[in-house]
């Protein structure tokens, strides 16, 4: 019987990071909510693909 060596620290994390995102990716492809990034500085959304979403409308409703 031959050991597996553990990963290391940063494998771990890395694969836990692959892991969050992947089924992040899969919950946005099951439910059709989009998801939320970082482009050209601003944070827009895309869908499961990449794709961007057009922004929605603005209010100026005051609470």
């Amino acid at each position: 019987m031959t050991q597996r060596t553990p990963p290391s620290l940063m494998e771990g994390i890395k694969q836990g990071i692959e892991a969050a995102g992947q089924a992040l990716l899969e919950d946005s492809r099951r439910t059709g909510r989009p998801l939320a990034t970082c482009r050209d500085g601003k944070v827009v959304l895309v869908d499961a693909d990449g794709r961007l979403l057009p922004e929605p409308p603005r209010t100026n409703a005051a609470h």
